[in-house]
């Protein structure tokens, strides 16, 4: 006779995703809470219409990269997962929004002090008012994140940390509108010794 096979599974669930946002360019690293996955190569997420493959944490955690996505604004897709290979695909999906990757002009001013608290604006494009905008300020192999403040699509503020080696010295500066993704250009800061007067 002809045989029918079924085979059960719990029903999939999401609940969060983490950042809720990343850059066209994709590759945003995001962790999916939810209950009922399973490991192997059929759990896979999709973002819009895109799948990719998904990394199996726990029952309730898995980590997907977001696809690139081609747009000229910014725009939201549902984010899911499937443990079928894309057969069913969790209901409701999240929501995951892609912003237009930053491009990064310059700071000002250029240089402060090594302890810190200099009042920097930052100049670019495709700056997102997010409460995980950040800027980052990298020296040698050291780095410090300070949030910023958003003032305009192409103008953010942030107040620099002190020096990452409490040393002088040209640090690399980079902004994220998501704490994670930063932007693939960087502008520099010096830090430098404040005179003593």
């Amino acid at each position: 006779g002809l045989g029918l096979f079924f085979s059960l599974q719990a029903d999939v669930s999401l609940h969060s995703l983490s950042p809720l946002s990343g850059p066209m360019s994709g590759n945003t690293s995001v962790t999916i809470r939810g209950v009922n996955f399973l490991p192997g190569n059929a759990t896979v997420c999709r973002f819009g219409t895109a799948q990719v493959e998904a990394e199996f944490v726990s029952s309730s955690v898995l980590l997907c990269r977001s696809p690139l996505q081609s747009s000229d604004q910014a725009l939201t897709v549902g984010a899911s997962v499937s443990v079928n290979s894309g057969f069913f695909f969790a209901q409701p999906a999240l929501q995951f929004t892609y912003f237009l990757d930053i491009q990064l002009e310059r700071v000002v001013p250029i240089t402060g002090s090594v302890f810190g608290g200099t009042q920097l604006t930052v100049y670019g494009q495709n700056l997102v008012d997010s409460e995980l905008l950040v800027c980052r300020f990298a020296l040698f192999d050291q780095s410090s994140t300070v949030t910023a403040t958003w003032l305009s699509s192409e103008q953010i503020s942030c107040t620099t940390p002190s020096s990452p080696l409490d040393t002088q010295g040209s640090a690399a500066v980079q902004v994220s509108n998501n704490a994670v993704d930063f932007s693939d250009q960087t502008t520099n800061f010096v830090f430098a010794i404040p005179p003593v007067v």
